[in-house]
This record gives structure tokens, sequence and C-alpha cells, in this order.
């Protein structure tokens, strides 16, 4: 395994032997590009503290309880944890309440999750150490646990996640018999914080892209479903199982279309992909129509991502773009009304557009890229070259103007808002004469 000669300098200050685990030495073993490493040793965090003081690396304590350092050097950061066993209490709670040092690296290796993520790498000797089979699991590609299974589970919930999580992103076959444990221990995720779920499910959504694994987002949700951890995550999502819809327009149910589209969407996209359909089964009239469907799925995104608490810039974001992906799908609104929709849109435009390309196809029946996205994307190019206003600091006249015009406080911003508008709706780039017309005809 190669090493940075900083890593190897690291391993000769130590008098114990130092180890890579974890995530690196799985990818190298698996050819995949490295990214953290993860070393460990017999050394606690507070020895291992007193050890570099005074040199090149950078000690930051994260958890001594738990032995665990971050060691930097240049642009390198590790993350040591000390050899210990792990003691948990309530079923599923994510963090230990006892933990020992002073253990052997054979049982460390057995307080880890799977037994690919328990291959040791001996620094000094350049050597790998195994002690629970995950040479021989890498070699068959399957994802297994160091122990039994329930027990793996038991201690900590979030496991359920980083089964869906690597084995999505690796292309792993999951062994059956933690598949099964997995699937019995799902309600344990109730017992974890919201926030290490959503981390966890949005590297989830996006697992084709570390290691170039074909639609691995798309077999992540899938397990998801499957396992019955979704019903912790987005329980809405399995609303639109099985629901049907119109096939002169689609070939797929609704479940199925939000996959396809998330499929086919930018990894940046992926969430809103996911969400910009939820509305469908709960908007079915009694003539089995979907037409409220993109405000009703914004509403219901917003209370998805507030319960997930995600950041509110980000939930904005999203359900405005839930509510505006059916906007003109059949290309009936003038340009004026399009330049309107775009001014007001300009900070979700281009991803808007790209969430209907996507739409478009995932319906599966349909050749060629959306009219709709076309169009809009026409319209803001043809506004841009018409040099028309996007924001008050490109309009002619200033706060200034509007005082000499005796525009009352209260109305000023409408009155400057209002010329963006007017500028938009006309597609043009207006004058300062033009600006004053404007506001002495409409606003005084």
């Amino acid at each position: 395994m190669i090493v940075s000669k900083e890593l190897k300098k690291l391993s000769e200050l130590f008098p114990v032997d130092l180890y890579i685990v974890g995530g690196a030495t799985r990818d190298f073993l698996l050819g995949y590009k490295l990214s953290d490493f993860d070393l460990s040793s017999s050394l606690t965090g507070e020895q291992v503290m007193e050890l570099l003081k005074g040199t090149e690396f950078k000690v930051t304590p994260h958890s001594l309880k738990l032995g665990t350092l971050g060691i930097k050097v240049g642009k390198q950061v590790m993350e040591y944890t000390a050899f210990r066993t792990d003691s948990y209490g309530e079923k599923g709670v994510h963090s230990p309440v006892e933990v020992r040092f002073n253990v052997g690296i054979e049982q460390d290796a057995f307080r880890r999750d799977f037994t690919i993520n328990a291959i040791y790498y001996n620094i000094k000797e350049d050597k790998f150490l195994d002690f629970t089979g995950g040479l021989e699991d890498l070699k068959n590609r399957v994802l297994k646990t160091t122990r039994e299974p329930e027990s793996v589970f038991e201690e900590d919930a979030l496991r359920v996640l980083r089964l869906v999580r690597i084995a999505s992103k690796l292309g792993l076959e999951i062994e059956q018999e933690t598949l099964c444990q997995a699937k019995k221990n799902a309600y344990l995720l109730k017992e974890i914080a919201v926030e290490r779920i959503r981390d966890e499910f949005e590297k989830i959504l996006v697992s084709d892209i570390e290691n170039g694994i074909e639609d691995a987002q798309i077999r992540g949700i899938q397990l998801l479903v499957e396992i019955g951890a979704m019903e912790y995550i987005m329980p809405e999502l399995l609303e639109s199982v099985g629901v049907k819809q119109p096939p002169k327009h689609h070939l797929y149910d609704v479940y199925n279309h939000i996959l396809q589209t998330v499929r086919i969407a930018p990894s940046h996209l992926r969430l809103a992909a996911l969400l910009h359909d939820i509305g469908k089964p709960r908007s079915i009239d009694e003539e089995g129509r979907m037409t409220e469907h993109p405000y009703v799925g914004a509403q219901m995104a917003k209370e998805i991502m507030l319960r997930l608490r995600y950041p509110l810039r980000e939930i904005d974001k999203v359900s405005r773009l839930v509510e505006t992906h059916m906007y003109d799908l059949r290309c009936l609104m003038s340009d004026g009304t399009l330049r309107v929709f775009v001014l007001k849109n300009q900070d979700i435009l281009s991803d808007l557009i790209e969430l209907k390309m996507a739409d478009h196809t995932a319906h599966g029946l349909k050749d060629g890229v959306s009219p709709s996205a076309l169009n809009l994307a026409r319209v803001f190019r043809e506004m841009r070259e018409r040099k028309v206003a996007f924001s008050l600091k490109e309009l002619p006249i200033t706060g200034e103007t509007l005082i000499d015009l005796k525009v009352k406080p209260r109305d000023r911003a409408k009155a400057l808002s209002s010329l963006l508008e007017h500028g938009a709706y006309i597609g043009k780039q207006l004058t300062k004469e033009e600006c004053i017309t404007f506001i002495k005809e409409r606003i005084n």
C-alpha cells in the first residue's frame, strides 16, 4: 500500500505499530481512489498527544473518551482512534456508554461494524492484518458484519444506513443474514438523531459519484425501501409505490418515475428529483388527476426537509423547484410572462431547467429534450442579450431619483420591483427617462 512520506514519518515516531484501517485500506484493496485515512494503534489519545507535542504534526482532540484525535500535517488530515472495546446501553443508540482501552488489535477489529472495514495495514512492516475475514469478503465482493449481525445493529442503528451506503457506493452484495438483521432492526433508527440520518441519506443519494458505480444511488434508495429504513427517513415516498399514471404520458408508476428522475438528474439535484412528484399520491382527485401535485409536493418537501433539519435556505430552494417543475409544461405562456417568471426565479433557473430535462426524459416515452426547459433557456438567453435588468443595481435610476419624484418611503421598494418586472415583461433595457415615466404613471 502506497503511503505518503508524512505518514511514514508519523509511524516512525510511534513506539508501537501504527495501522491504517477502515475505508482507506478497503478502498485500496478494491482499487478505488483513497480519500480519508483512519489510523489506529495501542496508544491512547492522551499518549498520542504527548508523543506528538512539538512535532510538525498538529493534533486536535475530537473525543478523548472515545480515544479519537485529528492529526494534520501539511494538507493531509487523518483521524486517529486508539484500540478499544465498546459497551452500549439502549438498543440502537449511536454512542457507546463505556469504552475500554488497553486491548489488543484483534479485540479492536471485532468491535467494528463490517469485516471489510476491519482490515489493518501495518505501515512499518508493509503488511495487512485480517482477523474477521474481510480480505475474503472483499475478494467475493460481499458485505457482512464482523460479529453476529443482530448485535452489531442493536449497538448502533446508524449501521443500517451505513450498510446501504457502503454496499451501494462499492457495488457489493449484502450477505443474507446481515440483510435480514438489518430489516429486523431498521425500527431502531427512531433512536438516532435526525442530523445523522440526514447525513447518511445525503451520501446515499450521491453514492454513484465516488467510485463511478452506475446507478448506485438508485440501488441505495431501493435498499432503504426493502430494508424498511425509508419509513424512518422519508415515509412519504412510500405512498408513491404502485400509484399508476396515465399510460399516454408515463411508462412508470409514480415511484419508479421518481427513481428514473433521480437516476438522470445531476448529483446536486438528487433531493429535488426525489421530491419533485412526491405530492402526486395526495393530490389525486375523484377523477384520478394529479393537477395540484406541484403545490402539494412543495408543501410536503418543506415539511420533510424541516423534519430532517435541512438549512432553511436549502429548504426554500428545493421546495421552489418542486413547485415550479411543471411551469409552462405545454409552452403556452407568452414570452413576456416567461420573462417575468425568469426574473423572479433567476436564482434557481439553471437548476429548474436541469430538473425539467430529467423529469421529461424519466417519463420513459418522450424523445428529445424538454420543450419547456428549452423555452426557458431561450428566454433567459435573449434577456441577457437585450441587457434586461435582473437586479436593482442594473436599473438606470437610484433611490435618490425616487426621492426627487416624491415617491413615499413605503412605496419605494415596490416601485423599483415594479420597474424590474416591467423591463422584463417588455424585454428591453429601460432608459432613465422610461423609468421616470413609468413611476410617474404607475406609482404616484
